[in-house]
């Protein structure tokens, strides 16, 4: 009998314990919507979530970050990478959502350039010369096709009139090699391994998106920029800096998450920038000044961390 008291009080003792452990260690994970496996950002999620102290935390691999702004306005992840205008589109129920998510920024990570390109003999010089021609519009399944959709609009053209078609950007490039495709929308960081490819097998042109600074004003998710002249080395016949937009790389999060999870999350990555960068070269273009410049509303323990850090500019977009 005193073998069995002895032993009932030591499991006692152990499930105390266990009830009693840990503080924040006691909380349940926290879930990083990032993309595919082999995308740039599963990457530096896990790098996120690697430096992350108190609170568990672990990245998710998902298709993408369409799917990243339903899972985080669902609350079935606290946070998820996202491209810009899909955040917006969730936060304020357009197409593809079908609803009002209520999502709010963490950061804004890094920016990917629109780049247009054309092979030089091509003939084609502007954006209103792809109208009947084949291009290449994303990757399917992207948000990055209905930023492609943006720029076509700004001139008057869409899927249809310019025989639009999705595919991977590396299979774009077999595409345009082969003469299938004439030109491919390429929405990524520069200098872009695609148009580098496509630049070994004969001269390059991007064109110029010369209406930025309209679609700048028209969608809070682009940013007016220019693309250096010398890009894509002497393949690139672009004598001068090609005016372009720039779309932002998003952390997003529930409104509801706590601010502690969220501190947690920003700490991790701008105490581990230069980690960061080694895990995924792109991520050395975060920085705290553009972190704070979003398109929806920033959580507010993320207005309060950007503060802390001295950022004077801080700028989530309207409600």
């Amino acid at each position: 009998m005193r073998k069995k008291v002895a032993f009932l009080s030591c499991l006692l003792l152990v499930l105390l314990w266990l009830s009693g452990c840990g503080g924040d260690s006691g909380e349940l994970a926290v879930l990083v919507a990032s993309g595919t496996s082999t995308s740039q950002w599963y990457p530096i999620s896990a790098g996120i979530c690697s430096y992350i102290t108190d609170i568990s935390a672990e990245a998710q691999v998902t298709s993408g970050g369409i799917e990243n702004g339903t899972l985080v306005g669902r609350q079935d992840m606290e946070f998820g990478f996202i491209n810009s205008n899909a955040a917006y589109a969730a936060r304020n129920g357009l197409w593809p959502y079908t609803q009002c998510y209520d999502v709010s920024a963490v950061a804004e990570l890094y920016t990917c350039a629109v780049q247009i390109v054309v092979f030089d003999d091509s003939g084609i010089r502007k954006v209103q010369d792809l109208r009947g021609k084949r291009v290449v519009l994303s990757p399917p399944g992207s948000s990055l096709y209905m930023a492609a959709l943006d720029i076509l609009a700004a001139y008057g053209l869409d899927e249809s009139t310019v025989s639009g078609v999705q595919m991977s950007y590396s299979e774009g490039v077999i595409a345009m090699r082969d003469g299938h495709c004439d030109a491919m929308i390429v929405i990524m960081p520069m200098p872009n391994s695609s148009i580098t490819e496509l630049s070994l097998v004969r001269d390059v042109r991007l064109l110029p998106i010369d209406k930025a600074a309209e679609l700048a004003e028209q969608y809070p998710y682009f940013r007016a920029d220019t693309i250096p002249a010398d890009t894509y080395s002497q393949s690139d016949v672009s004598e001068a800096p090609i005016p372009t937009v720039r779309l932002g790389v998003m952390l997003i999060t529930g409104s509801q998450v706590a601010d502690n999870h969220v501190d947690a999350v920003l700490i991790s990555i701008f105490d581990h920038l230069p980690q960061l960068g080694e895990i995924q070269a792109i991520a050395k273009g975060i920085t705290l000044d553009n972190a704070a410049l979003t398109p929806i509303p920033l959580h507010p323990a993320a207005q309060r961390f950007y503060a802390s850090r001295g950022v004077t500019e801080i700028r989530g977009g309207a409600s």
